[in-house]
């Protein structure tokens, strides 16, 4: 799948996760049920690696879908 946005779509999207990320770590900490926090975790890795493919592409170095880079 792909996604094309704007340079400046795709920093209100990385400054959203910036911002949304650490919220979600103090969630998983204070949450005592265990299948739910697995599923944090899950969604933590997964918005994780957005972030990380939106920064390089922000900054000008594309990768291709598997995480690797294109160079």
């Amino acid at each position: 799948m792909q996604l094309q946005l704007t340079r400046d779509q795709a920093g209100e999207l990385e400054n959203l996760l910036d911002a949304y990320l650490p919220e979600l770590s103090h969630e998983i900490t204070a949450t005592d049920n265990p299948e739910f926090r697995a599923s944090l975790r899950t969604r933590r890795a997964r918005l994780s690696e957005v972030a990380e493919a939106l920064e390089l592409l922000i900054r000008g170095t594309p990768t291709e879908p598997d995480g690797r880079s294109s160079s």
